[in-house]
C-alpha cells in the first residue's frame, strides 16, 4: 500500500453510502469544501473533476471503473455482449489520453498502465480494439508480438509481449499509444465499458485539437450501448484544450466516458 492506494481509498469511503462520512462531507456545503480544495492546492481541472462527481449522481453512481484492456471503444461502439477469452490479469491503475484531431476524428490514444498478474507466469496480454487503427507502439514494458488480427466481428487485437514474465500477484508497467484511421466520421462521444476489476483506478483524458473545439463536453454514465445516459454532467476544457474524469466503481455492462457537441451541431 502506498500514497496512491490510501488516496483511491480516501475516495471509495466518501463515495460509499453506506458509511457516514459521505453525508458529512454533503453538509460542509460548497464553502468548507472549496476551501479544502485550496487547502490542496488543486488545480481548476481537479476541482472540476471532484464537482462533476459529486454533483452528477447520488450514491456515488458517477465513480466508475472500466476494464481498461478488454472492452475499449474509440468509437462509443462497445459490444459488451460479445463473448471475450478470460484474462491472465487484472488492472490496477490507469491514465487513458484519448486525442482528437483537427479533422474531429480519433488521432491516437496513449495509454499508461500498471496491471496485477493472476497467473504463476504472465508472458503477454492481448490489447482488445474495436475500432480500425494503424499501429500500436509499446513504449514501455514490452513490444508488440505481430500484427493486428481479428478476434471476432467488431473486435481485433494485439498482442504485447511483456519484457519479463510476471509472477502471480506482481506487477507490471506499460505505456503505448494506438495510432487511428477513419474512412469517416465517428460519433463524438468516447465510451468504455465496465469490465472485471473492480478495484482498478483509472483517469480518462480526451484532449481536442486548438482549431477544433467542441461548443460542450459532458461525462456520462450509461446503463448499457443502447439506452441514455444515466448521468451526465457538463465539464469546462482546461487550458490544454482538454477535459478529464476519475473512475473507480461500475457494473459490468455499464458505460462511462465523454460526449460532446461540434460547433455546427448546436
Amino acid at each position: 500500500m502506498g500514497r496512491r492506494d490510501a488516496a483511491v481509498a480516501l475516495g471509495e469511503l466518501l463515495a460509499d453510502p453506506g458509511f457516514p462520512y459521505r453525508g458529512r462531507w454533503a453538509l460542509l456545503g460548497t464553502t468548507p469544501r472549496r476551501g479544502i480544495c485550496d487547502a490542496f492546492g488543486m488545480t481548476a481541472r481537479h476541482r472540476a473533476q471532484l464537482v462533476a462527481l459529486w454533483e452528477s449522481s447520488p450514491g456515488g453512481l458517477a465513480l466508475a471503473h472500466p476494464d481498461v484492456l478488454g472492452e475499449q471503444s474509440r468509437r462509443g461502439n462497445v459490444q459488451p455482449d460479445v463473448a471475450r477469452p478470460a484474462r491472465d490479469y487484472h488492472s490496477v491503475w490507469v491514465l487513458e489520453d484519448h486525442h482528437i484531431g483537427a479533422d474531429r476524428r480519433p488521432r491516437e490514444h496513449r495509454t499508461t498502465q500498471t496491471l496485477a498478474a493472476d497467473v504463476d507466469e504472465l508472458r503477454h496480454i492481448t490489447l482488445r480494439i474495436d475500432a480500425d487503427c494503424v499501429a500500436v507502439d509499446v513504449e514501455q514494458g514490452g513490444r508488440a508480438s505481430g500484427g493486428i488480427t481479428r478476434i471476432t466481428e467488431g473486435l481485433w487485437g494485439q498482442r504485447i509481449v511483456l519484457d519479463r514474465p510476471a509472477a502471480r500477484g506482481e506487477h507490471r508497467n506499460l505505456v503505448y499509444t494506438t495510432y487511428f484511421r477513419y474512412a469517416e466520421d465517428p460519433p463524438p462521444e468516447f465510451r468504455r465499458s465496465g469490465g472485471s476489476d473492480p478495484h482498478a483506478h483509472i483517469e480518462i483524458r480526451v484532449q481536442f485539437h486548438p482549431d477544433c473545439l467542441p461548443t460542450e463536453i459532458c461525462h456520462c454514465v450509461w446503463p448499457t450501448l443502447d439506452r441514455p445516459p444515466l448521468t451526465e454532467a457538463v465539464l469546462q476544457l482546461d487550458e490544454a484544450h482538454s477535459a478529464a474524469m476519475v473512475f473507480n466503481i461500475l457494473q459490468p455492462g455499464g458505460l462511462v466516458g465523454f460526449r460532446w457537441t461540434w460547433p455546427d451541431q448546436s
